[in-house]
């Protein structure tokens, strides 16, 4: 869904306009399509933008679930912690399975998948012999 006038801002506590059902496949959906364009189409790089929507919380009451307005590949839980959506499982799937390498798709927050740690990968080579990751034109080894 994503932002356009989903959530009521001006209502206290914010809510969802309207009687939306949520349906994360459809956001899953989306990202292995988009992974299967990029593919075909030999892009190098793509990037998933959001991660969680942490200004729209998950919320068991639809006209509550503000997340259903996020982008995010995790949902912010009542608790505070994240819970993978069905998107964080396709971007994973996609990654064991070898499309995003096969389509040299980044996709963020593929960081996710390494326990959230940012710090860059070293530089290696791929099957194709071709140099990939690391920092700057640090050199593969």
């Amino acid at each position: 869904m994503g932002w356009v006038d989903v959530v009521d801002h001006d209502a206290q506590p914010p809510r969802v306009n309207g009687d939306f059902v949520r349906d994360e496949e459809e956001q899953a959906h989306y990202l292995r399509e988009m992974l299967a364009v990029f593919d075909e189409e030999g892009v190098d790089t793509a990037f998933w933008f959001t991660f969680a929507g942490y200004e729209y919380p998950h919320h068991e009451d639809p006209r509550f679930d503000l997340d259903m307005a996020s982008f995010g590949v995790c949902k912010l839980m009542p608790d505070g912690s994240l819970a993978p959506k069905r998107s964080f499982h396709a971007m994973a799937e996609a990654y064991a399975s070898g499309t995003a390498r096969r389509s040299r798709s980044t996709l963020l927050p593929a960081l996710a998948r390494r326990g959230h740690d940012a710090r860059p990968r070293p530089a290696r080579r791929d099957r194709k012999g071709r140099c990939s990751g690391g920092r700057g034109n640090a050199p593969c080894p």
